[in-house]
């Protein structure tokens, strides 16, 4: 009951937020309103408020569930670490920006920020 009721909500979700895309609202102008972050502000509000229901609660707080919650995100912290190396002068930006870029989008420099890195 409660992998159906989170794969419905999941799935209704994505559904949501890919129709959203499709219209170009998230693509915005210095005088609009930034509808991701609201959108991801909404979803993470949703999510506080479906821990408040019993049977959820009692999931999240299972032994392990913390661990097991925060494993996906190691592949962050590998791409991040690809990331810096060439960074450091240590590995070939050829290699490491398309394999750091894959495991951690959000962590990649802004595009003003690229310097040459001399080898310590």
């Amino acid at each position: 009951m409660v992998m159906m009721s989170a794969a419905v909500l999941l799935g209704g979700w994505l559904t949501t937020t890919a129709v959203i895309a499709g219209h170009g609202w998230y693509h915005t102008r210095l005088s609009q309103v930034p509808w991701l972050p609201v959108a991801a502000a909404g979803f993470l509000g949703t999510l506080l408020a479906l821990s408040r229901i019993p049977v959820v609660a009692r999931a999240l707080t299972a032994p392990g569930m913390a661990s097991r919650l925060v494993r996906p995100h190691s592949f962050r912290v590998a791409g991040v670490v690809f990331l810096l190396y060439p960074a450091l002068g240590h590995l070939p930006a050829l290699f490491a920006l398309p394999a750091g870029s894959r495991r951690a989008p959000a962590a990649a420099p802004p595009s003003g920020s690229t310097r040459s890195a001399s080898p310590i």
